[in-house]
């Protein structure tokens, strides 16, 4: 079952999120975030649970471009725990997430994924995700 994430879910979906960085964030910062995400409209959490464990986990940021002018789903956070991989459970969590789209009018759904995941270019590649677009990112050190 996929379903809406709710504020209970912040330490699975911490678990799953240090496996996909492989590293491990401040929990309360971590927590903060995900409450104040999770009341914001434009941020929509996602998990799917088999018998009340959640293995997966889809966060989608919602946005107006002016070089789109229309809306657009971007997805920030895809992740399925090691032990459900090859199950089609990625594949699940994107087709909800077109679903979403078509029901809401979005034109266009995005995916960035870090150089280093080869699979899972693969994986967008494979599930009708070319690449298209060069994503840049500066460090800011505060």
């Amino acid at each position: 079952m996929i379903r809406e994430a709710n504020e209970n879910d912040w330490v699975e979906v911490y678990d799953l999120i240090v496996e996909l960085e492989n590293f491990s964030f401040p929990q309360e910062s971590f927590k903060e975030i995900f409450y104040k995400n999770i009341q914001d409209q434009k941020v929509h959490y996602f998990v799917k649970e088999v018998e009340k464990e959640i293995i997966g986990f889809v966060s989608i940021l919602i946005s107006n471009p002016l070089h789109h002018c229309a809306t657009i789903a971007e997805v920030q956070e895809l992740i399925v725990t090691k032990k459900f991989r090859n199950a089609k459970v990625g594949k699940e969590l994107l087709c909800f997430v077109e679903q979403l789209a078509n029901e809401n009018g979005w034109i266009q759904i995005e995916i960035a994924s870090n150089i280093k995941r080869l699979q899972a270019h693969n994986f967008y590649i494979k599930n009708q995700f070319p690449r298209s677009h060069f994503k840049f990112v500066k460090k800011i050190n505060n």
